[in-house]
């Protein structure tokens, strides 16, 4: 085809860049729907239930979100058969300590200072990445943003694992033991599902104790009173110590900790959750995105290349305590998000851990350490359908957690990557799906407009890039200049705002909200459009005379 179109040029103005969940939630369906949905077949060889036991050629039926119940092979009977044959199944895993809203920002360095808009929209290109890896529960330790992409999360506005967020912290500056009660009543009402409590320093600074007993008892004692968990950041020995005797549930890092305190955890039933690896290895993997922000210094870095080896051995120790209960979490900050099992590999391969037992406490135990035990973290008949398939057998090569290739959350599958003739990286979007650009982050998302329930980001931050749309208005290929498929699908309608273009954003959102886009003649500037979509359309980014980013359509070959 010949390039004689015209353009159609976008523009987003910063202070809109929350707007996309709010046009997400527009769209939104009751949950009610689900009790709609079909009942799903899983058809498998090999599955961990995910405390340790195998069980071979069985169907997994799910109704309502739920495992209604594992049958014989060739047994189960539903609307939908899914074959997983040929992989191993097991549920979820779950990372207990994750930030989900860091983040670097437009200049490439760790975002400090950014509005709650932004850092949502982050948080969700971060939830994608982890979900694609397997992680269908995170707790977050913890922002503001948290808050408003789980809602959406649970409502099945966007897709994405389950979050149960701290919604911020409290430290010894919070005051004495009447402002930190109060503090932890405050997250309470807020809807925060854990109490998250800086019980020591930075491993940065040494890691020394900050709370004293009278205040961990108090905040500690304030959450349990209040039934939500209390987790602490805790390096050394004295403040883990502290942290058990006032009752917490959780001690987060311990990187310095010694047998004797490991035993008193174990007696306590505290549990411990080691972060050796990953947010180390991610520190120096972009030391030059952190260094100089924030309390990120050289001399900090120094620290923890010195902690590493002093970790690695607590987490040896700690897997020689009896009845000490570890579980998985990573502290992944930005740059981490969609490596976490880069965690259990490490503590396979270097810290001697077990695969099995790696494995459970990524799953049953740490759903344990959530309180919730009896929701998620197995696949058992009445726990929720939270299940992914990997290519391999982890229990005898850890590393086969690097293979997800399938992923479903709640009895919805979310995500696959099943060599079916092609592998692509999201879910394939049905016939009936609106693409929405985000011109302030690169990011494209399909949002199925089918079932009105389905969400889907399907590509972030893969600028460069280019989007092949065929004459029927389905969109052929997402690729960046590397040439690799990023999705493909039908989508029956855009949606494409510019400056201030949104409902709630302070102008009449410009721009179509049909099934194709209408030419705009003699009118130029902000959500402004200038020709229209015809056959083997591509678009590609450029630079408006403001300097504000911009897709521009141009028919000819992709």
């Amino acid at each position: 085809m010949s390039a004689t179109d015209t353009t159609i040029a976008l523009r987003w103005r910063r202070r809109c860049l929350g707007s996309l969940v709010a046009v997400c939630v527009l769209w939104a369906l009751p949950m009610s729907a689900r009790s709609q949905e079909p009942t799903v077949v899983l058809r498998t060889s090999r599955i961990l239930d995910g405390r340790g036991g195998v069980l071979e050629d069985r169907d997994i039926v799910i109704r309502g979100g739920e495992i209604a119940e594992i049958v014989g092979a060739g047994q189960g009977h539903g609307d939908r058969i899914i074959d997983l044959t040929g992989y191993t199944v097991l549920p979820g895993l779950i990372d207990t300590h994750v930030h989900i809203g860091w983040h670097f920002g437009p200049d490439g360095r760790l975002a400090r200072r950014t509005g709650v808009g932004d850092r949502v929209m982050y948080a969700a290109e971060n939830a994608q990445r982890m979900l694609h890896a397997g992680i269908t529960t995170v707790q977050s330790l913890g922002g503001a943003e948290d808050g408003p992409l789980a809602r959406a999360f649970e409502r099945g506005v966007l897709e994405g694992p389950r979050v149960i967020t701290s919604l911020g912290s409290i430290s010894a500056s919070t005051g004495g033991p009447a402002e930190l009660r109060a503090a932890v009543r405050d997250f309470a009402e807020r809807g925060a599902g854990v109490i998250k409590i800086f019980g020591s320093e930075s491993i940065r600074t040494g890691g020394a104790p900050t709370m004293s007993q009278d205040q961990l008892d108090a905040a500690c004692g304030e959450a349990a009173d209040l039934g939500l968990r209390a987790v602490v950041h805790a390096h050394g020995p004295e403040s883990a110590r502290r942290s058990t005797l006032a009752g917490c549930t959780t001690i987060e890092h311990g990187a310095l900790l010694d047998r004797t305190t490991l035993e008193l955890m174990a007696e306590h039933g505290t549990f411990y959750d080691p972060n050796i690896h990953l947010i180390f290895q991610n520190y120096f993997d972009n030391e030059d995105r952190y260094l100089g922000i924030g309390g990120y210094t050289a001399e900090g870095f120094e620290q923890m290349r010195a902690a590493v080896p002093r970790a690695l051995d607590a987490f040896r120790t700690a897997l020689t305590v009896p009845d000490l209960k570890i579980v998985f979490g990573t502290d992944a900050v930005a740059g981490a998000h969609g490596r976490n099992v880069e965690e259990l590999v490490y503590r396979v391969r270097t810290g001697g851990q077990s695969a099995s037992d790696a494995i459970v406490s990524a799953t049953s135990r740490a759903a344990e350490s959530l309180g919730m035990a009896d929701e998620i973290g197995t696949i058992r008949a009445g726990w929720a359908a939270d299940i992914i398939a990997v290519e391999g057998d982890p229990t005898r090569d850890i590393e086969a957690l690097r293979r997800v290739r399938w992923v479903m959350v709640g009895g919805r599958p979310v995500w696959k990557d099943v060599a079916q003739g092609e592998a692509v990286g999201v879910q394939e979007p049905p016939t009936g799906t609106v693409l929405v650009a985000n011109m302030d982050d690169d990011s494209v998302w399909l949002l199925d407009l089918a079932t009105g329930e389905r969400r889907a980001m399907v590509s972030t931050h893969i600028a460069p890039h280019e989007i092949a749309v065929s004459s029927d208005g389905s969109v052929a290929a997402i690729t960046n200049y590397g040439d690799r498929r990023i999705a493909s699908g039908s989508v029956s309608r855009m949606d494409l705002f510019g400056d201030e273009g949104r409902p709630g954003c302070g102008r009449r959102a410009r721009g179509p909200r049909v099934s194709r886009p209408r030419p705009t003649a003699g009118r130029s500037g902000p959500g402004a459009w200038t020709g229209a979509l015809s056959s083997a359309s591509t678009v590609r980014r450029a630079k408006s005379s403001r300097g504000s980013r911009a897709f521009r359509f141009r028919t000819g070959s992709p």
